[in-house]
């Protein structure tokens, strides 16, 4: 049972249940979110892979891999150091004002995270 609690400036849930049966919530104060979130859940999500990711290019790294929508196949590896480069760029930007070429096709597709 959860009750009386007040749960302010989170960024993604102001309460989670993972696994509950028949949990009882009463009398909560959720809200308000947090609202000062400078990147989307994406570049968490791709932080939060990092760890699986570098076992798959310690196995796998140079096996080519074919997208269905992409013409060229690309490696393991490949695909990781451009995740990793990618969401470097949105960090260095967001904690030290790092600034890139708006032509830059890495910083391109960094800016959709």
């Amino acid at each position: 049972k959860i009750q009386g609690l007040t749960i302010q400036n989170f960024d993604v849930g102001g309460i989670q249940c993972n696994g509950c049966f028949r949990m009882n919530i009463e009398d909560m104060d959720i809200g308000p979110q947090n609202m000062n979130i400078p990147v989307l859940g994406r570049y968490v999500h791709g932080r939060s892979v990092l760890g699986r990711l570098r076992y798959m290019v310690d196995e796998y790294g140079d096996e080519e891999i074919q997208f269905a929508n992409r013409k060229a196949p690309t490696t393991v590896k490949a695909v990781a150091d451009k995740l990793v480069e990618q969401m470097d760029m949105i960090f260095y930007h967001i904690t030290q004002g790092i600034e890139f070429s708006d032509d830059n096709e890495q910083w391109i597709a960094a800016k959709k995270t």
